[in-house]
């Protein structure tokens, strides 16, 4: 398998952190059925945010 970098972009929340939960939930499903070479979130209004996760990745 050719590397392959898969974020899943989720809105988020400021008041209510735990709403990033469900994306979070998905990424460790999709990382351990090794869909990709790297698999992580972003989101608009949390941490990490967009700009942030594309700086970290390796895989194109």
């Amino acid at each position: 398998m050719s590397k392959v970098a898969l974020i899943l972009a989720g809105h988020g929340s400021h008041i209510r952190h735990q709403t990033a939960g469900i994306v979070w939930q998905y990424v460790d499903q999709l990382r351990r059925l090794g869909v990709a070479h790297e698999v992580t979130a972003c989101f608009w209004k949390e941490q990490p945010a967009y700009y942030e996760v594309l700086d970290t990745v390796t895989a194109p």
